[in-house]
């Protein structure tokens, strides 16, 4: 999986890179107060209003950008461990003070010879987050060294949009032509999903459930066989396990042949499922999330779920809705990620 011949030019190629970057970006406390200092002081733009932290449910907000450079423009969020991950545009930046009331950004290097910085999406892993870089390129942390090295290098050609290894060790892949897997730990992928884009796949009991060209899609059976168990709110954009529960929204637009002459039809839908995927309820009825869903994520009981409107949260398994941040501009929606009590967000462009 990892990349072999090249490595060792390429850890040398960035040695002096590394050392420079740690030493613009102390992890010590005393020092990053320093930093701070220093950079309020200076003649240098200082970013903010780039990423914020709540460690109250989203009450209050704090703004944890100092650090960043200030033109870059963020594209994605992942925290995980009191880790904070921030995809740009032009590279990828992570804070590794837990929960810091003032982090210490350092931008990570990844190997990567075609210097592929447009980050797209940070993935959940077995073994530590993966970075995707534009158009499909993954990358692993390789711990204690500041580099991130390619990975899942034996993926088929494709434009992939998600990776998903289950309990079993069996590894898929969708795809904006459907889904793929290999079930013998080797680079022997075989497609086993032909109806159209599959934007994200997750694993709720052995049952696996994605978010498809037209709806959700089930298999009971490890991927042999799918079924489609909900179409008529459209194309969804993704699935989120929290509990036993399922949650899946559609990206907006109804069905073509019956909504689209009507605005409150083509909002976008949030369902829920309690008995893994089989049937669906719908919530949030009045549309207070808007017209587009983006994100939804949860800590304990609490949903959190970003749209076209701004941040909401839930409290009671995403029946109503109370908004606790606003978007700032009609063209952006926001990136959230949570960590235990902490929650992180982020705004990127809409349709990003």
């Amino acid at each position: 999986m990892f990349l072999r011949l090249p490595l060792i030019i390429l850890l040398a190629f960035y040695a002096t890179a590394c050392q420079q970057s740690e030493t613009r970006n102390p992890t010590t406390t005393g020092s990053a107060q320093l930093t701070a200092l220093s950079e309020r002081t200076s003649n240098t733009p200082v970013a903010s209003n780039v990423i914020f932290q709540s460690r109250d449910g989203g009450s209050t907000w704090q703004d944890i950008s100092v650090g960043l450079p200030y033109d870059k423009a963020p594209t994605t969020v992942y925290a995980r461990d009191g880790k904070v991950y921030l995809g740009t545009y032009n590279g990828l930046y992570v804070n590794r003070i837990p929960r810091p009331a003032a982090p210490v950004w350092q931008k990570e290097h990844l190997l990567d010879v075609l210097d592929r910085q447009h980050i797209i999406r940070i993935i959940p892993d077995q073994d530590g987050p993966i970075v995707q870089s534009l158009p499909s390129h993954f990358f692993h942390y390789l711990p204690g060294s500041g580099l991130w090295q390619p990975t899942h290098q034996d993926l088929p050609r494709k434009e992939i949009n998600a990776t998903l290894t289950t309990r079993t060790g069996a590894r898929f892949a969708t795809a904006h032509d459907g889904i793929y897997r290999s079930v013998y730990g080797g680079n022997q992928w075989g497609k086993v999903f032909t109806q159209g884009m599959v934007l994200s796949l997750i694993e709720v009991d052995g049952i696996l459930l994605g978010a498809g060209e037209i709806g959700v899609l089930r298999s009971d059976d490890g991927g042999d066989h799918w079924t489609w168990v909900l179409t008529e709110d459209g194309r969804s954009r993704q699935t989120t396990r929290v509990g036993r529960d399922v949650y899946a929204f559609s990206m907006g637009g109804g069905n073509r042949d019956r909504d689209q002459q009507d605005p409150v039809q083509m909002a976008a839908r949030l369902r829920r499922s309690s008995d893994l995927g089989l049937t669906w309820e719908m919530l949030d009825r009045d549309r207070v999330l808007g017209q587009r869903i983006y994100d939804l994520q949860a800590s304990g009981d609490t949903l959190y779920c970003s749209s076209s409107n701004g941040l909401f949260r839930s409290v009671d398994q995403g029946v109503t809705w109370t908004l606790i941040r606003a978007s700032t501009s009609e063209r952006a929606v926001m990136a959230i990620a949570v960590d235990g009590q902490v929650i992180y967000a982020t705004e990127i462009l809409d349709g990003c």
